[in-house]
């Protein structure tokens, strides 16, 4: 596999962990720019996952177990 990928799903990952968070925030403080921010973050995620040209059930596959990893180091970090 070669780079492009990876780099796609890192950065997918990072914009969905990072979308979730914000529009957490947002919830929680009550502040709508917060919750519309975090919404195109995780528009923005769809996109760039979706630049991966694979079938579905590969991409799906490959991105779970990215996305756990991403999810886990910044739980861990953050």
């Amino acid at each position: 596999m070669t780079f492009f990928p990876w780099a796609m799903f890192v950065a997918a990952a990072i914009l969905e962990v990072g979308g979730d968070a914000v529009v957490r925030k947002g919830l929680r403080g009550h502040q709508m720019a917060f919750i519309l921010a975090g919404a195109l973050m995780l528009g923005c995620y769809g996109i760039v996952v979706n630049t991966v040209r694979w079938d579905f059930s590969r991409l799906l596959g490959v991105y779970v177990a990215v996305f756990a990893v991403v999810s886990v180091l910044t739980g861990s970090l953050v």
